[in-house]
């Protein structure tokens, strides 16, 4: 069982290292910690071990199923934090983009009041 813990602990890094999507990080928390992943099948296999060992594996299986937790949770924070730069920043566009069209505008129509003072 330790093992299969080691090799899922591996198997949820490279996971993460492959997320760039909240689709992606939805697909990793039914993969890992969804009613019929990989530490729901940990559990299941609980009954398995020696009645004495249990008590350890099953704080294992815990500790292991809080990292993973701990490590989606990062990973959605950072998510939520690069959509939110992406929002401002464009945000930001346009209210630069509104000023900058505004004053051409201006300057523009000052122009046209010139010429026409001219003629």
């Amino acid at each position: 069982m330790e093992e299969k813990i080691k090799a899922l602990k591996e198997q949820m890094e490279a996971a993460l290292g492959h997320v760039d999507s909240k689709e992606q990080l939805a697909e990793f928390w039914q993969n890992f910690l969804g009613k019929k992943g990989s530490i729901a099948n940990l559990m299941k296999g609980l009954g398995s071990v020696p009645k004495e060992d249990r008590p350890n594996v099953g704080k294992t299986i815990n500790e292991f199923k809080n990292q993973v937790e701990t490590r989606y949770q990062e990973m959605k924070n950072k998510m939520d934090e690069l959509e939110l730069a992406a929002a401002l920043a464009l945000a930001f566009f346009h209210v630069f983009f509104l000023l900058i069209t505004k004053s051409w505008s201006r300057q523009s129509q000052a122009e046209t009041d010139r010429a026409a003072l001219r003629a």
